[in-house]
């Protein structure tokens, strides 16, 4: 059965990607199977794991506005047992697009449900 851990804060700079990615890379080293989902526009979840967010094309952004499936965005990292749904820039404008669905707020728990 899995967990869900959530990091989050709105303050900028207080170290919630450090902690996000320390923590998930603890948590592979012990043999759980990790999945960050990086829900910054900034990317730097993504960028820290050494994904370049300039040249990815399927993202949480795409996955959650319906163009690609979680599986098809998610990107093994080079640590083995984490994966991450990238971000990128598109991210930005999620709330507006979001906002006109029935339940929007419940989105992402419903994209990472199956």
């Amino acid at each position: 059965m899995g967990e869900t851990i959530a990091v989050m804060n709105q303050k900028g700079g207080c170290g919630k990607t450090t902690t996000v990615v320390n923590l998930a890379t603890s948590l592979a080293a012990m043999g759980k199977a990790v999945l960050v989902v990086d829900m910054d526009p900034q990317a730097n979840a993504t960028t820290s794991f050494g994904i370049n967010k300039t040249e990815i094309k399927k993202t949480v952004y795409t996955a959650l506005v319906n163009e690609c499936s979680v599986q098809k965005a998610t990107i093994p990292t080079k640590i083995e047992n984490l994966f991450i749904l990238p971000s990128n820039i598109d991210l930005s404008g999620i709330e507006v697009e979001l906002s006109k669905e029935a339940n929007y707020h419940i989105a992402l728990k419903n994209l990472l449900e199956p």
